[in-house]
């Protein structure tokens, strides 16, 4: 597994204590720590912040649980997406080349007070496990009679 350096130096990109107790108490299926992330916003506005283009880049983790995707980038809550993705459309999950996977969402979907486009770049050797692991079909329950 590719880690960060700031991950490797400083401990940057892992999942905040409080919240990973609160993660797998639901089921954590895949817990990836100290990627190295890249975050785009485009007309994104939130409470006190605009940015018409902004990129920038560190450390981060993915936790997908059987219920949700979370998204940590820049040490801070990025995303926090329900399984299946139904969001219309607008949330997508794909990979770029061979060694990328991209999580691209709008803001309001998630988050009320926010509004524009989000894309994360995670870079990982495990990216197909990762993606297949995001868009698996939901579990079908068996009905006995």
């Amino acid at each position: 597994m590719s880690k960060s350096w700031l991950y490797t130096l400083f401990g940057m990109g892992r999942v905040p204590r409080g919240e990973r107790a609160a993660l797998e108490a639901e089921g954590v299926v895949l817990l990836e720590e100290g990627l190295t992330v890249s975050a785009l916003l485009r007309n994104y506005r939130a409470p006190k912040v605009y940015a018409w283009w902004h990129w920038n880049w560190g450390a981060g983790s993915l936790v997908v649980t059987k219920q949700r995707l979370v998204a940590y980038a820049l040490g801070r809550r990025m995303a926090d997406i329900p399984l299946p993705l139904t969001t219309g459309g607008r949330t997508r999950v794909w990979i770029e080349k061979h060694r990328r996977l991209c999580v691209e969402f709008h803001a309001a979907d998630l988050f009320p007070d926010r509004s524009g486009k989000v894309t994360l770049r995670y870079r990982t050797f495990d990216a197909d496990h990762i993606e297949a692991t995001i868009l698996r079909p939901p579990p079908q329950r068996r009905v006995t009679r």
